[in-house]
């Protein structure tokens, strides 16, 4: 029987596109595409959901590398679909929407055991700024695309700007 591709395939290359349809960035949130691009990896449904996790919250919340770094696992309440966000010695409960909140349980499920603070680990320690970026760098090279985590956050600010609330899209905007 000839091997059939995975559906997501029609996603690549992504290159040339100025922004993400609803559908590219949902297919991009999806853990099972994540294991199909990397499948040889030991650990890749745990890598695969922390990747969607990450994309998830440049997407469906418009979060920088920085802050997603910074997030801590107490600090994160997908079951309430909150999430406490740490900015210049204050913090803010700010709500996420039932996908987001999705993803982030999917991670937290498989999430490694760890004494470390911070929402996003590996078997080694805490996931920094510096490789959520190169992740996304290196992911967007893959599909063709500079930028993919500005892309995501675009995305976001895109879909935030349309419902008309301006007050939470300057907020966002300011993060």
């Amino acid at each position: 029987m000839p091997h059939k591709s995975p559906p997501d395939a029609v996603l690549l290359p992504l290159k040339g596109m100025p922004a993400f349809a609803v559908g590219v960035v949902f297919a991009l949130l999806r853990w099972q595409f994540w294991v199909r691009r990397w499948i040889r990896l030991d650990g890749r449904e745990e890598f695969a959901k922390r990747t969607v996790a990450i994309f998830g919250l440049h997407a469906l919340a418009g979060f920088k590398s920085t802050a997603i770094a910074g997030l801590l696992l107490r600090d994160c309440d997908p079951e309430r679909r909150l999430i406490v966000v740490r900015m210049l010695g204050r913090a803010t409960e700010l709500p996420i929407s039932g996908a987001l909140a999705y993803l982030l349980k999917q991670w937290m499920d498989v999430r490694p055991t760890s004494p470390l603070p911070e929402l996003f680990v590996t078997r080694t320690g805490a996931i920094h700024r510096s490789t959520i970026m190169a992740l996304a760098r290196a992911v967007g090279a893959t599909f063709g695309v500079g930028g993919l985590a500005e892309l995501l956050q675009r995305f976001f600010f895109d879909a935030l700007s349309r419902t008309g609330d301006k007050e939470a899209y300057r907020y966002y905007r300011a993060a």
